[in-house]
């Protein structure tokens, strides 16, 4: 639902939705995580996106590739390239360990 949200530029309601599954004791999913930061990446809500990367921390699905993925995105969208830059270094080097 958060993608379609995300895609018809209706990104108030992608996080409203979001914030709705934490409310009711849910636990989003991987795919929720990326729409999501995607949204905040083309908004430019970089505080959003760190806390729905703490989010992320705590629910142990951080490290996954297409987090990853997501997270270089939003954070270079943001104009934070040097941490989108360090979480793609720390992702080359855990592949190459």
């Amino acid at each position: 639902m958060q993608d379609g949200y995300v895609q018809c530029k209706l990104i108030e309601r992608a996080f409203y939705c979001f914030e709705q599954i934490h409310l009711e004791g849910h636990s989003p999913n991987v795919v929720t995580f990326i729409c999501i930061l995607k949204a905040c990446g083309n908004e430019g809500v970089v505080e959003i996106g760190k806390e729905v990367y703490a989010k992320l921390m705590y629910n142990h699905l951080e490290n996954g590739n297409i987090i990853i993925k997501a997270l270089i995105a939003m954070y270079s969208k943001c104009g934070m390239i040097v941490v989108a830059q360090g979480l793609f270094q720390k992702k080359k080097k855990s592949n190459c360990d």
